[in-house]
């Protein structure tokens, strides 16, 4: 657990987002339906006749009727939203529409701004797992055996997969080498075997080439 922590503190550090207010995500049409504005126009209401009495005071019954008002408006608006925002991040959505959803929390720094500066080297991070193993008799608890886990592992891959993958890709974006992917289908019937080789090193290796790291921002 320790050494997990440091992992996470040296390669992967938190950084603090202030999650921005986007009308299309937290608008009036979504979480603060009418029943939440009833609500709270309840509270607004309660407060508004105990502060009209002129011989108000706090803790009389006219104060407990706006306490309870907003007491009910806070728990309801809590509620509406949490139950907003969890449906929004569902990890079960579909990842175009989650990245979308995660965008427009401010969760996600736009493309067009630059890549974040989180100041991570990726290598060192890849070197320092490459570099770490455990052997059996480091282990000194017993792990409960999952069933019915599905396996998650990388396989190498045929020429005829790579073809296949390639020629479903619809777009026509050019990487940090200007090549656009319409320019590299006319070239596969020459580099399909060298493409191949590359992408069974990375699995078989676990090691992503420097160049293919960097992104160019559209």
């Amino acid at each position: 657990y320790n050494l997990l922590l440091f992992l996470l503190e040296t390669f992967s550090p938190l950084r603090k987002i202030k999650v921005k207010d986007n009308e299309d995500l937290h608008g009036v049409n979504n979480w603060c339906d009418e029943e939440v504005q009833q609500a709270i126009a309840q509270r607004n209401a309660a407060y508004s006749v105990w502060h009209g009495n002129i011989n108000r005071v706090r803790g009389d019954a006219l104060w407990v009727d706006y306490l309870n008002k907003r007491r009910i408006a806070n728990n309801l608006s809590h509620t509406k939203h949490d139950r907003f925002v969890s449906n929004k991040l569902d990890p079960a959505l579909p990842p175009k529409q989650l990245y979308q959803n995660l965008r427009g929390f401010g969760l996600i720094k736009d493309s067009k701004s630059g890549r974040a500066d989180l100041n991570i080297n990726v290598n060192r991070m890849n070197d320092f797992f490459l570099s770490k193993s455990i052997r059996n008799n480091e282990i000194n608890f017993e792990v409960p055996q999952a069933t019915n886990v599905p396996e998650f592992s990388f396989s190498t891959v045929t020429e005829e997969e790579v073809l296949d993958a390639i020629s479903a890709i619809k777009s026509n974006a050019a990487g940090v080498d200007e090549v656009p992917l319409s320019f590299i289908k006319i070239l596969l019937p020459i580099i399909l075997p060298i493409l191949t080789h590359i992408f069974n090193h990375i699995f078989t290796c676990s090691t992503f080439p420097d160049i293919s790291i960097d992104g160019k921002p559209q």
